[in-house]
């Protein structure tokens, strides 16, 4: 028997979740994000299902209102990040979620009957966190890199100031973001230190850069990366989400 915290938004296939895992005997606690953030919780495993809203700046706004998964459960818990959508979460997103103290990722869709479900819970796949680097466009990121710090940046100066969110709309030149070239350096600047960014090619032509950070435009790719936005966000379908099957 496994001591189990369950986290999702989505109060029917939280409902099932912990039917399902009650059935196998475990002891189960299923709440809503908002009501975890209040909970004191000693679970062993902690399913935290996350789902991107494509209504928020941030795609990731439950987790990032929650703060890191460590809070829940245990010091010894096993945290598992489900995510649930029709796309695979990008390398920065894993990242995130990686870095927000999940021991593993992965799709609501690899454990959507109860066998598998009662099977992650009794031994949850670890996943060693290793030194790497990526290069995302023209931008290689750093292993310092912290995906949730940048975004939380972001929508910190758009509270003072809501045309920070509008230059961040992908593919929105500098000239055309409402941001003045000494913001948009600073969001450079800033942007590359929380992000362990490094520019990859010189940029040529035109007036002088510093050349040391990111162009505006890989910068606010790799924004875009950080907060879970996909292109697919801006189609009809994107809000039809596949549905777990128990048993």
């Amino acid at each position: 028997m496994v001591d189990v915290l369950v986290v999702d938004d989505n109060e029917i296939e939280r409902a099932g979740r912990e039917l399902v895992l009650g059935r196998r005997g475990h002891r189960v606690v299923a709440v809503d994000w908002t009501k975890a953030r209040r909970l004191e919780s000693e679970a062993d495993v902690v399913l935290a299902v996350v789902r991107r809203d494509t209504t928020t700046f941030d795609r990731w706004e439950a987790l990032r209102a929650a703060g890191p998964l460590t809070r829940f459960g245990h010091g010894s818990a096993k945290r598992v990040a489900l995510t649930v959508d029709t796309i695979a979460p990008s390398p920065m997103s894993h990242l995130r979620l990686r870095k927000a103290g999940a021991d593993a990722v992965l799709a609501s869709s690899q454990v959507d009957t109860g066998d598998l479900l009662d099977g992650l819970v009794r031994a949850v796949p670890v996943e060693p966190m290793r030194a790497w680097r990526l290069v995302v466009e023209r931008v290689e990121v750093g292993t310092a890199c912290d995906p949730r710090a940048v975004v939380s940046y972001v929508l910190e100066k758009a509270a003072a100031d809501p045309v920070y969110l509008r230059a961040f709309e992908p593919g929105t030149p500098q000239n055309r973001s409402g941001v003045s070239r000494r913001r948009a350096h600073t969001l450079r600047r800033k942007v590359a230190n929380l992000g362990d960014l490094r520019a990859l090619t010189p940029m040529s032509g035109g007036p002088a850069r510093d050349q040391s950070l990111p162009r505006w435009t890989d910068v606010v790719a790799f924004v875009n990366q950080c907060r879970g936005w996909h292109p697919t966000d801006e189609e009809p379908s994107s809000t039809e989400l596949p549905v777990a099957r128990f048993g």
